[in-house]
């Protein structure tokens, strides 16, 4: 495994990593604004919870880069 390891992997995970930053500042601004609807509220909990555990384990995964440290 040893593109894992990879740094330059890292770093382009850390930054498709601020897609979930968007993704919760959306949501977190529709809530706010109370103007989210969810159609499906199955499927859309699947989605959010879903993308919350990928992104935290890519998160996890790249810990030690300085844009994830950031983002954190």
């Amino acid at each position: 495994m040893e593109i894992l390891k990879n740094r330059w992997l890292q770093r382009v995970v850390a930054l498709f990593e601020y897609l979930y930053l968007v993704f919760v500042s959306w949501v977190g601004y529709k809530s706010f604004f109370f103007d989210a609807s969810v159609g499906n509220s199955v499927r859309y909990w699947i989605f959010y919870v879903g993308g919350s555990v990928l992104f935290l384990a890519l998160i996890f995964w790249t810990r030690e880069r300085v844009l994830t440290s950031i983002l954190a």
